[in-house]
């Protein structure tokens, strides 16, 4: 696979240029901040623009999460792309991309500073400014790809059309943010508790909750598998997040009466 990585600092116009010189270099599909995107449609991940804290929206965009970067790594398997463009706001930050996916280092580096004008720069600061995040995806794709309530359309032009892409407020800059506690998973993790299988202790982390449990002398790997896929569904469906759970089964539990 070839890979172009295009860097720059945040707030300057990578995501406004992306689908642009994606068409000029001859990328195949997008990767920026959590999406990967073919020709404006997300083909897997989740935005960062979603996340209720900005630390939270960070890890989101270098797929800090398990459950994100094999939803990624699937997708950029199943669709045999040949040519990749990754943004990031740096070197490092693309290379940090990368590695979590498993992919090799951009064969070609383009600063956003080289390819528009400071006119330009300075026009894409002000709209960071205000809070406005360019998506490269088409609005109608806005229901797979933003959670949030604010989305305007942006006019772009590439070399021989135009295209619309996508403005957002993240959701991490509104007032009206949901934020889960670490005690709120602990208590659904107990919720779901399956018969046979004590939990002896709950640790929780960005989209991770690790169990160490104790189990009666009837329950099966297969047991703990379903419970542990039971649970991930159960978070999902219930509190809209992608959770890992990691199982340490610590010890069986003999009933000598």
């Amino acid at each position: 696979m070839k890979i172009y990585g295009l860097y720059g600092k945040s707030g300057t116009g990578k995501s406004h240029r992306a689908t642009e010189v994606a068409e000029q270099t001859g990328a195949a599909a997008i990767i920026d901040d959590g999406l990967l995107i073919k020709e404006g449609r997300r083909l897997a991940g989740r935005s960062a623009k979603n996340e209720q804290l900005l630390l939270a929206a960070v890890k989101r965009a270098v797929f800090h999460a398990e459950a994100h970067r094999n939803e990624v790594k699937q997708a950029l398997a199943d669709h045999e792309l040949q040519s990749l463009l990754v943004l990031g706001t740096s070197k490092r930050m693309v290379r940090t991309i990368l590695r979590a996916l498993n992919l090799p280092d951009p064969s070609e580096w383009i600063a956003i500073s080289e390819i528009q004008t400071e006119e330009e720069t300075l026009h894409a600061g002000q709209q960071r400014g205000r809070n406005l995040h360019v998506i490269p995806i088409l609005p109608e794709e806005v229901g797979t790809a933003f959670a949030g309530s604010w989305f305007r359309k942006l006019l772009i032009r590439l070399r021989r059309r135009e295209q619309e892409v996508l403005v957002v407020k993240p959701v991490y800059t509104g007032k009206d943010r949901i934020v889960i506690s670490p005690k709120c998973l602990k208590d659904m993790t107990r919720i779901h508790e399956h018969p046979g299988i004590r939990l002896e202790q709950i640790q929780t982390g960005f989209e991770q909750i690790a169990v160490q449990i104790s189990t009666s002398q009837e329950v099966t790997i297969a047991d703990i598998a379903f419970w542990k896929k039971h649970l991930e569904q159960a978070v999902r469906t219930q509190l809209g997040m992608i959770c890992t759970v990691h199982v340490k089964w610590k010890r069986i539990i003999i009933d000598n009466a």
